[in-house]
């Protein structure tokens, strides 16, 4: 086995830095070389790359690129990689000295698919109440995994294909092309993983989480107006993946949430969370809104009052990005088409 790591990175020379160094400490029995995929950063990270290649006890090497985005630049990565298998980070994701060792004995024991690790989120975001907040609700949505995951070995869970992570992810090569790669037409990181570990089941190609290490994502640049940034964005992009794949996420209950408002058929409830979202989902309003909340969220107040906050304003983004959803690609309903009408 021949192990290809490839790393999209764009104007993050410290992170990309730190991961690298991190990769030349791992304990590993197989050869590997680790791939930097430059997307065009302002200021090129190749001599980020050489500098640590220079102790690197593998190949390491960077490719520069036209600016696309990651999604494009994981699948340039895969087109100049020369391993059997490829294992894709992201350049904010710190790495456990058997990192690369444990996703090396996951494919040995499952055979066929594809990998990712459970990991850690290490947001950096300020005030507190907003990175407890954010811990809080990442900690959820990690616990609603529980249910699917299905031991398949040592430390090994099989997963639905909708499961799939690409903050880290190993698969063979060929599996990875035969699909046609990750799906560039949602623009922006979003559901291109889930979409990718879809395809990929489909294809045969089972999906997979490990917890036989446990990598850390440590975000730097995260603030409340990038999390609200974040979830317009996913919501627009969820609409589409959803349309993709009506049998496997039907009508979800975002929808019912998110969706236009119907005063005959939402309850009252209902009716007056959408009417809030959409007042504080206004253009013009908005940054009145994040000021608000920047001072309010470093008032000494119960949890509670900051959490109503936060899931307002941010809940106000989410519908916000879900409605464009649906004007871009029409509706939740099934279709076969790709595009926008």
């Amino acid at each position: 086995m021949k192990l290809s790591v490839i790393i999209p990175s764009y104007s993050r020379p410290d992170s990309l830095q730190r991961l690298l160094s991190e990769l030349t400490r791992q304990a590993v029995d197989e050869a590997m070389e680790v791939l930097v995929v430059d997307d065009g950063s302002p200021t090129p990270l190749g001599g980020v790359v050489q500098k640590v290649a220079a102790h690197a006890p593998f190949r390491m090497w960077d490719e520069r690129v036209p600016h696309a985005g990651p999604i494009a630049a994981r699948n340039v990565g895969a087109r100049y990689a020369r391993g059997d298998y490829l294992l894709y980070l992201d350049d904010d994701i710190g790495v456990e000295p058997n990192f690369i060792q444990a996703h090396i004995d996951a494919h040995r024991q499952i055979g066929r698919g594809a990998v990712s690790a459970l990991y850690v989120d290490c947001a950096l975001l300020k005030p507190p109440s907003l990175r407890r907040w954010y811990d809080d609700r990442s900690q959820s949505w990690k616990e609603t995994l529980r249910p699917h995951l299905r031991a398949a070995g040592t430390g090994i869970y099989r997963v639905p294909g909708q499961l799939l992570s690409s903050t880290n992810v190993s698969l063979r090569r060929h599996d990875f092309l035969a699909i046609g790669g990750f799906d560039e037409a949602y623009g922006v990181p979003s559901c291109e993983d889930m979409d990718l570990g879809i395809r990929l089941e489909r294809a045969g190609v089972p999906i997979y989480r490990i917890e036989t290490t446990q990598p850390r994502h440590i975000e730097t640049r995260l603030n409340l107006p990038a999390i609200c940034r974040r979830q317009r964005r996913g919501m627009t992009a969820t609409v589409r993946l959803v349309r993709r794949f009506p049998e496997v996420f039907g009508t979800p209950a975002i929808e019912r949430v998110n969706g236009p408002l119907h005063l005959r058929q939402d309850p009252l409830r209902l009716s007056l969370k959408k009417l809030v979202k959409s007042a504080l989902g206004v253009g013009c309003v908005q940054p009145g809104v994040l000021f608000l909340a920047a001072v309010f969220g470093r008032l000494p107040l119960p949890s509670v009052f900051h959490d109503v906050v936060y899931d307002a304003i941010i809940g106000a983004h989410i519908q916000r990005g879900w409605r464009e959803g649906l004007k871009l690609w029409g509706g939740v309903a099934p279709h076969s088409e790709d595009a926008p009408p």
